[in-house]
């Protein structure tokens, strides 16, 4: 691959990443609209849109609990409690699985290699988001894409 072959590649994956967002959120469809629902000492509705907004906006880069909090107007440790009654996992639990979402449809409908998969949602290397892949579903991501 020439440099500039390397050059349109990059630039095309941003938009590559916001297809699959758009990918899994309408496979999620009425998944993504009972997650809109308050539940009765969680989140409110306006914060834990934005939240969902931020994490599918920022998937391919480092994303933190303070980040998140800050989003939400909230501090760590009271918007962690919040969105696990919201959304009934921990905040680090619901980024990797919206990453592993994405990886998924990725791997699939792409050629990106695994490691290029990993880096583009937001995995700083491709041992953790194999680990990571692994638990979720079972199978490595090479598995996955061969099964697909």
């Amino acid at each position: 691959m020439t440099r500039i072959d390397s050059d349109a590649a990059e630039l095309a994956l941003p938009a590559s990443i916001a297809g699959v967002l758009a990918q899994t959120q309408a496979a999620a469809g009425d998944a993504r609209s009972a997650w809109s629902r308050p539940i009765h000492g969680g989140l409110p509705h306006w914060r834990l849109k934005r939240v969902l907004a931020y994490v599918d906006d920022n998937i391919g880069s480092d994303i933190t609990l303070k980040q998140l909090a800050a989003v939400a107007c909230l501090s760590p440790n009271h918007f962690s409690e919040l969105f696990r009654r919201s959304m009934g996992v921990s905040p680090y639990r619901f980024v990797m699985d919206r990453r592993v979402a994405c990886a998924k449809v990725l791997l699939r409908d792409s050629m990106l290699g695994v490691l290029d998969v990993a880096l583009a949602v937001g995995f700083s290397d491709q041992s953790h988001f194999t680990k990571v892949f692994r638990r979720t579903t079972g199978l490595p991501p090479g598995a996955y894409r061969a099964t697909a």
